[in-house]
């Protein structure tokens, strides 16, 4: 959880204060570390959410929420006398949902219920073995029965996220590029498929998001991963190759 109530408004954590969650009404508290992304914690998670609407908040997970600006992501969803916090609410009312750790189909099933029809995933797929292929590579027995549209190309994954074959809502991949990539329906969970692919740029201005914001911080992140593994001189010297 990125915000909490502090003193009447919503608050990104910070160390020495103690925040109330929006969605239960409990304390909690800030989580500053130098390793996990800083995230309010509560005490008990089971009186506020199940581990069915939650899991850990990872960089891309904060930068993904962040691009779409204060009062759009950790949105407070209310249908009857269920209430969630929804990843993502846009100014159009599409409801994201991003996840970055394996999920049960239940689970997916579970969302999809309550946020309905007008809902999408992106999913955080660089941590996957995942590979474009184009139709001229791909086993002709196979190709010949799915005819490619003009922004479309074949894809694979040795391990096929196989939970996920019951999906009804749309499904993005993020492998990490400047791409996204649609899932074409029913394709979701097997070892091979289609996606459409679309311009990261397009995709951010459609939903609204900033992908200037998103891209500067996600590069940040990784310079700054990478002066922890390497050493400040060895980042400099990478960065004249």
């Amino acid at each position: 959880m990125l915000n909490a109530i502090y003193k009447g408004e919503l608050t990104h954590p910070r160390r020495g204060i103690i925040g109330t969650c929006d969605l239960c009404g409990e304390d909690v508290k800030p989580r500053c570390g130098k390793i996990n992304v800083h995230h309010w914690t509560h005490k008990n998670l089971s009186k506020c959410e199940s581990s069915d609407w939650h899991e850990p908040e990872t960089p891309w997970h904060k930068y993904w929420k962040y691009s779409f600006g204060d009062g759009k992501y950790e949105q407070i969803i209310n249908k009857g006398d269920e209430k969630h916090r929804a990843d993502v609410r846009t100014t159009k009312g599409v409801i994201i949902e991003l996840q970055h750790s394996s999920i049960s189909p239940e689970v997916i099933k579970l969302r999809e219920d309550f946020y309905g029809e007008k809902m999408i995933w992106v999913i955080d797929a660089s941590k996957y073995t995942f590979v474009r292929l184009e139709v001229n590579t791909f086993w002709y027995d196979w190709s010949k029965d799915y005819s490619l549209k003009k922004n479309e190309q074949h894809f694979r994954w040795d391990y096929p996220l196989r939970s996920w074959r019951e999906v009804r809502r749309p499904v993005f991949l993020d492998i990490g590029d400047e791409k996204m990539y649609l899932v074409r329906k029913g394709m979701m969970g097997y070892n091979r498929g289609i996606v459409a692919v679309y311009s990261k740029h397009n995709f951010f201005k459609h939903y609204g998001a900033d992908l200037k914001y998103y891209m500067t911080n996600w590069e940040l992140m990784y310079e700054k991963v990478a002066k922890c593994l390497y050493g400040p001189k060895m980042l400099d010297a990478l960065k004249k190759i």
